[in-house]
């Protein structure tokens, strides 16, 4: 996959390419760069590098199973109903695709005012791992850096376009007890005074979480988190809700508590959290007599801005072993962090966010948009755009911009947009939400630290792309808009 995306690169006009190694087990990073169009180069054009990846995660298809859930091969780009399936379609090969072919077509018009580092990943799905490692040993190769794009995340429902300014930051852990001594019969080894891994583990992990097991036992876990958002952050939340919330079916007042739906969001973006995901012990072929002689579990804790993540994964640490050391064990205590993610948090007034919201604003109030569904400028996956236009033509048609039934919020006081108060009427005729995410990709704040530039995020997909899950898919429209979006933004940057 990346060679082939490296190819794609070369034939459509990169001036340098290249595979950038992290380890040799690991998926190369493809490199690319376009510089700014000649004739419309000013003294030092500034550089927006835009971050994607090409990994995916799994997916099972068999077309003999009946029950089978994908209605398509998964690794093969289907057309139906307007949109586009596949694994990987919203997260991340659509969007990165509208990108790729945004550029090609500026750099090929000389029409690219702006010069665009590519940098798109192969192990984001696995959290990652050597990315950080790599663009160091890369910097002077990648330099300068002005401007951070990224488009790995969705809107919050199908009909009102988002951008992102915040995302929580991630600690993923396994956490193992292990006895010297085998599997064991419960009925003819089991006795009180022997610690078995199994009830080693499920007491440490009480320990870590509390009584109620909403609270994560750390010392100086949330110093630095902040008690209260600030009021126009708080009016932001209450905005959200107050937009989404009609759109739901059967919304009343009765069954949509607008005071809940907030403290929903602001607990899922801003606020710390601990899970654990699952408890392993080896197969027994009877697990109601076996002790186990070693228990697992892996976990991660969910970080937000302030907290940093490094500092968090030695406490976790440090907090396991005393605590294990505590129970007098004679077992055997393994704490390995496999990943850890500091929180980013980015600022909606920047020159980024603020083209963005433009673009966005242009693009989607627009009824006749150049190129179109039915046009010829983008292939998605092998799927020609004239057999996709075809059966998304009545869709793009009869799609007649729902958000434009979503009342403005004009209590300024709880007003999300515009944060330029100069925008025109026309502007803010379609609502686009900022927002914060529950989720972690930690290529962002990696990226902002080395190249000390501020980044932004263009959700593309909807909420029903399905990411990660069966039957994925991206609205072909969003796609041709997607495209628009960041041909906007390169021109006015």
């Amino acid at each position: 996959m990346a060679t082939s995306m490296r190819k794609c690169f070369i034939q459509h006009g990169a001036k340098e390419t290249s595979l950038l190694a992290a380890e040799p087990a690991m998926n190369p990073i493809v490199f690319a760069r376009f510089p700014a169009s000649s004739k419309l180069q000013t003294s030092r054009p500034k550089t927006l590098l835009f971050y994607g990846h090409y990994d995916v995660v799994d997916a099972k298809y068999d077309p003999l199973e009946e029950t089978g859930r994908w209605q398509t091969e998964p690794f093969e780009a289907a057309s139906m109903n307007g949109y586009l399936y596949g694994r990987g379609m919203t997260d991340n090969k659509g969007p990165v695709t509208a990108a790729m072919f945004a550029v090609f077509e500026l750099s090929k018009a000389e029409a690219l005012h702006c010069n665009v580092v590519f940098l798109i990943e192969g192990e984001e799905e696995s959290g990652s791992l050597g990315f950080a490692k790599t663009i160091h040993a890369h910097h002077d190769i990648i330099r300068p850096v002005n401007y951070i794009l990224l488009a790995n995340s969705y809107w919050l429902d199908d009909e009102i376009p988002c951008l992102t300014y915040g995302m929580r930051g991630v600690i993923h852990a396994t956490v193992t007890i292990t006895s010297s001594l085998p599997d064991r019969h419960s009925g003819v080894e089991g006795k009180a005074s022997v610690h078995e891994p199994l009830k080693d583990l499920t007491v440490l992990l009480s320990r870590l979480i509390g009584p109620n097991a909403t609270d994560i036992r750390i010392p100086n876990f949330y110093d630095s988190v902040p008690t209260e958002l600030t009021p126009h952050e708080h009016a932001r939340y209450q905005a959200i809700s107050s937009a989404l919330l009609p759109l739901q079916p059967g919304h009343s007042a009765e069954t949509h508590d607008q005071a809940s739906h907030t403290a929903s969001l602001i607990q899922r973006w801003t606020r710390p959290n601990l899970t654990i995901h699952s408890i392993k012990v080896p197969e027994s072929k009877n697990r109601a007599v076996t002790i186990p002689s070693v228990a697992e579990a892996a976990l991660s804790i969910r970080t937000v801005p302030g907290q940093r993540a490094d500092k968090i994964a030695t406490a976790l640490e440090k907090f396991l072993a005393q605590a294990f050391e505590q129970s007098k064990s004679d077992n055997r205590l393994e704490v390995r962090v496999q990943s850890k993610a500091d929180a980013w948090l980015g600022d909606p007034a920047n020159v980024l966010f603020q083209a963005l919201e433009r673009a966005v604003r242009k693009a989607w109030n627009r009824e006749e948009r150049r190129g179109g569904v039915g046009g010829r400028t983008l292939n998605v996956g092998g799927v020609s755009s004239d057999s996709a236009g075809q059966q998304s033509k009545h869709h793009r048609h009869t799609h007649q911009r729902k958000t434009s039934h979503v009342k403005e919020n004009t209590d300024k006081s709880n007003q999300v947009l515009p944060f330029n108060q100069q925008q025109t009427q026309q502007q803010q005729q379609q609502q686009i939400l900022y927002i914060r995410e529950g989720g972690s990709i930690p290529a962002i704040s990696i990226l902002e630290k080395e190249f000390k530039a501020p980044a932004a995020m263009f959700p593309c997909g909807q909420a029903s792309d399905n990411a990660h899950l069966d039957n994925e898919r991206m609205r072909i429209e969003n796609l041709y808009v997607a495209k628009e979006v960041f041909g906007e933004v390169l021109g006015e940057l």
